[in-house]
């Protein structure tokens, strides 16, 4: 019920969606605000997509 009221708690719920690769580049900017490592970008890549390669 609150988050139907309140924008900014239902962003602190939700969260917010960050491109981390575009046009199989990938975004060092987003990564930071993710606190996500390239290495462990490229890690979930090879065992979630099956990818090795984000630009493939």
């Amino acid at each position: 019920m609150i988050s139907d009221r309140s924008h900014s708690f239902r962003q602190i719920i939700t969260g917010n969606s960050l491109i981390l690769i575009q046009d199989g580049e990938i975004q060092l900017n987003n990564l930071k605000k993710a606190h996500v490592s390239q290495t462990d970008l490229i890690a979930s890549l090879r065992s979630n997509a099956h990818l090795s390669d984000p630009n493939a």
